[in-house]
Order: structure tokens, then sequence, then C-alpha cells
């Protein structure tokens, strides 16, 4: 009898797992990082269940037009501008936009941080909207 009950249970459980959706987030939602320093912003959506667009624009403080001085930083992961292509017309940079593949919500409440050279900008957290 407690062999039947032990099977049943981890029946039970193995299916109610098995079928339960991951949380993923919806197709049209948003997050933003705003840089107060920078005057600029970059937006993030879900355009399918795993990718991402983004598009970003920073409207002062970018003194260089050397887009291999300045890198984005997002939970330890660098780029140079160069790197991502985002054109630099100082004091601005950008407009720019990409996609890639992904999940609003692993970026949720990371910082996303702007970098000269080694030194930080402007860091904002992305909130969703």
């Amino acid at each position: 009898m407690l062999k039947t009950r032990c099977i049943a249970l981890f029946a039970f459980i193995f299916t109610y797992l098995h079928a339960t959706p991951l949380c993923r987030t919806a197709v049209g939602d948003k997050a933003t990082a705003t840089f107060k320093k920078l005057n600029g912003a970059t937006t993030f959506e879900q355009i399918t269940e795993d990718t991402l667009s983004v598009n970003g624009v920073l409207n002062k403080g970018i003194d260089e037009n050397s887009p291999d001085d300045y890198f984005i930083d997002i939970n330890g992961n660098k780029a140079s501008f160069a790197q991502l292509g985002i054109s630099i017309n100082s004091p601005k940079a950008g407009l720019w936009s990409a996609t890639s593949s992904g999940d609003i919500e692993e970026l949720i409440d990371l910082n996303m941080a702007i970098y000269h050279n080694d030194d930080i900008i402007d860091d904002p957290l992305i909130v969703k909207e």
C-alpha cells in the first residue's frame, strides 16, 4: 500500500512539474535603463518568445569621437561601442538598435553601466515598464 502511494505521489509531482510552463515574458513587454547623467535611455522590448529588440541613445556626456574607448556593461558582459556598432557624434552617441536572443525578465534590476575606458559615467538599473 505504501509503495502504491509513493508511486502515485511521484507520478503526480512529476506530471505537475513537467506540465508547468516556464515563467517567460510576454511578447510586447518592455524594460528601460534611463541614463540621467547622459540624458538618454536604452529600451528593451520582447519581440518574440526568445528575442529582444534593443534601442538606445545618449544625448550628452560622450566627449570623444572614439567608440573604442566607450563601453556598455550589463552584469559583467562588457563590449565597446565599436563592437556594438554604436556611432558617436560628440557629445551624443546613437541612435542604435539591435536584436538579441534573451528574456527581459533576466535583465530586470541589473545595472547597465556606461564606461569611458575604466571609469563609470552612468549606471542605471534596468526597470520593467
